[in-house]
């Protein structure tokens, strides 16, 4: 399957990166077992879909209760402090796990210094491609909220679209699920009129909770 991208920056050859920039600000309340994190995903070529990566470099800003897998295999300080890790996983070859000592939620990262680094340590393949990045959070249990004041990604002095705080409705839907719930997972869409924490309960047929 051929993929696409949504941005003409995207993807890009590592050795043709020569700027790199990470601006965001974001406010976030949460308890339990979580990270805040931003990351990017790196693959074998410009026109591979999930399929061909090879490497997601992921770098927590904060956490609690969790931590990156893996063993430390070194320590770089550019503009922040960072511990590397690293492990194997399936198909997808060499993850690269980065964690920043002094978590900061509001941040203007060079970020192709930090490229630099990883390309000359072999931790990155030069020949390979920047595919997708995400920022945001993973969670094991709790609860919180985190709202993205500023998030914006330049590459090449081309910033690059990235999703925007969605607008809060202005009623109460419940979308139907998809696909059927015969299927292993399914998924259903929500949205409030509010900016609040919701509990949701499942039932089986037999309004079991």
């Amino acid at each position: 399957m051929d993929s696409s991208s949504t941005n003409a920056a995207l993807p890009i050859k590592i050795q043709n990166l020569d700027e790199f920039y990470v601006v965001y600000d974001l406010d976030m309340v949460a308890t339990g077992s979580y990270n805040l994190a931003f990351e990017f995903w790196v693959t074998i070529d410009s026109m591979s879909s999930e399929t061909g990566i090879t490497t997601e470099v992921m770098i927590w800003m904060d956490n609690n209760l969790i931590g990156p897998a893996g063993n430390i295999i070194g320590t770089v300080t550019l503009m922040v402090s960072i511990i590397i890790f690293t492990k194997l996983i399936g198909i997808h070859g060499l993850i690269s796990h980065l964690y920043q000592l002094n978590p900061n939620t509001a941040v203007y990262w060079e970020f192709h210094h930090f490229v630099d680094h990883l390309v000359s340590q072999g931790m990155l393949n030069p020949d390979e491609y920047f595919a997708d990045f995400e920022l945001g959070n993973e969670v094991v249990y709790g609860m919180g909220q985190t709202d993205i004041q500023q998030y914006e990604i330049y590459v090449n002095s081309i910033p690059l679209n990235v999703a925007s705080p969605e607008t809060i409705p202005g009623h109460y839907n419940l979308s139907n699920n998809y696909p059927n719930p015969f299927n292993p997972v399914t998924t259903i869409n929500f949205s409030i009129p509010t900016s609040e924490l919701v509990s949701v309960h499942v039932y089986d047929v037999k309004v079991l909770n």
